[in-house]
């Protein structure tokens, strides 16, 4: 079993930040491991919606199938995700903090089988790593609801003919999300 925790403070409410994170599908925009995720149940997510979601682990795409366990607005989202070789258990807390929201977040993974030594070893670091990374990106995408800005590395690539043609393509989009905030922040 893999476990994270961790957490983060965003400068918006409680309600906010419940709002946005209830609509699971939004993973994909901080979550960079996310390449696509979709609500398949109708009506705003309660317990009991369903997402699928589809994770980049290496170069490999595992499909998951993830499940709102437990909802208290403002204050708590529970999911549970299921891989054809583990299970994922989220825990999102959102604690009213002085001037916002005080985020712990805990991942727990366990696997159907145990992964051999040496890779678990290196996969679990690798792991703890992209929930860091998820977890700044969150605060990011709060913390900037502005126009995004653009680095001057950015704005030359976006001129260059072949890289901006690169950016239309399934690896500019992956290589976009990291550089650029999204705008869905706000429902």
């Amino acid at each position: 079993m893999w476990s994270v925790e961790k957490q983060i403070d965003i400068d918006l409410h409680p309600d906010a930040v419940y709002e946005y994170l209830r609509h699971f599908d939004t993973v994909q925009e901080w979550d960079t491991t996310v390449l696509c995720a979709r609500r398949t149940s109708s009506g705003p997510p309660v317990v009991g919606s369903r997402f699928k979601v589809t994770l980049l682990l290496g170069w490999n795409r595992v499909p998951m199938d993830y499940e709102i366990l437990e909802l208290v607005p403002s204050q708590k989202l529970v999911l549970k995700g299921a891989a054809p070789e583990f299970e994922a258990l989220d825990r999102i807390l959102l604690e009213p903090s002085k001037g916002g929201t005080r985020l712990p977040y805990h991942v727990e993974v366990t696997f159907r089988r145990p992964p051999p030594r040496l890779t678990n070893a290196a996969a679990a670091f690798l792991f703890n790593c992209h929930a860091g990374r998820a977890l700044k990106r969150l605060k990011a995408l709060f913390s900037g609801f502005g126009t995004p800005r653009l680095t001057p590395m950015t704005r030359m690539v976006d001129k260059a003919i072949l890289p901006g043609l690169i950016g239309f393509t399934r690896a500019g989009y992956i290589a976009a999300k990291r550089r650029r905030p999204v705008a869905s922040t706000l429902y």
